[in-house]
């Protein structure tokens, strides 16, 4: 016999946090712009803003170029989506 609890649904948690895409798209940012700047392959920018993982210093590289548009200090938890892998890198950049 399967029993049925009745009970208030639970309130959703909105993150109204941007995208990484929509805080480039805020600033009028391209990825290839992005990746000029940061001195990075464009697939690391491609990665990034698709929610893959991504070293943290290719990272660093890319915020500081969000940053630097923003004119703000940009962290890596005020944009949704982004993962870091943290360690040393292997590309060169």
């Amino acid at each position: 016999m399967i029993y049925h609890q009745k009970t208030m649904p639970l309130p959703r948690v909105r993150d109204t946090r941007p995208t990484f895409r929509q805080f480039r798209e805020y600033y009028q940012l391209s990825c290839e712009e992005i990746a000029q700047q940061a001195q990075v392959h464009i697939a690391f920018v491609n990665n990034i803003e698709k929610g893959f993982r991504i070293e943290e210093p290719l990272a660093l590289g890319i915020f500081a170029v969000l940053s630097a548009r923003a004119r703000r200090q940009v962290r890596f938890n005020e944009v949704r989506g982004v993962c870091i892998k943290r360690g040393m890198t292997r590309y060169k950049y």
